[in-house]
């Protein structure tokens, strides 16, 4: 090519043109498994056989919940509501119908409930 000309260098890596290679999920990619890799355990303690079946796997608390939606799937994976909040009358008489949660534990107005009505210790806040 006419005015063209083609410079030949030798390749420098540094940190900005070093190829990272990421980990592979072999969910996602079976076919760019390594030899040698291993799945994490994954199993939710609710579904865990070797887990004691005493207690609740986790708590949660839901926040603006309507009628609760969220926390049947919640339930089936053994979680248990110790807090529920919902603005809507309607919304939080449905909720009673559907869920076992006591009565301290639902609220409405999340700005008329008192500080102590809070849960300490949670594993989920949504």
């Amino acid at each position: 090519t006419k005015g063209l000309s083609v410079v030949e260098k030798e390749y420098v890596h540094n940190h900005r043109t070093k190829q990272v290679i990421p980990d592979v999920d072999a969910r996602l990619h079976p076919e760019l498994e390594p030899d040698d890799h291993v799945l994490p355990d994954i199993t939710p303690k609710c579904m865990d056989p070797n887990h004691s079946k005493a207690g609740p796997a986790f708590t949660y608390a839901e926040m603006f919940g309507g009628i609760g939606g969220f926390g049947v799937g919640l339930e089936a994976l053994g979680g248990n509501c110790a807090f529920y909040s919902e603005l809507t009358e309607r919304c939080r008489e449905t909720y009673k119908l559907n869920f076992d949660t006591p009565a301290k534990c639902i609220h409405g107005d999340i700005y008329d409930v008192p500080n102590d009505a809070f849960p300490q210790n949670l594993d989920l806040l949504m």
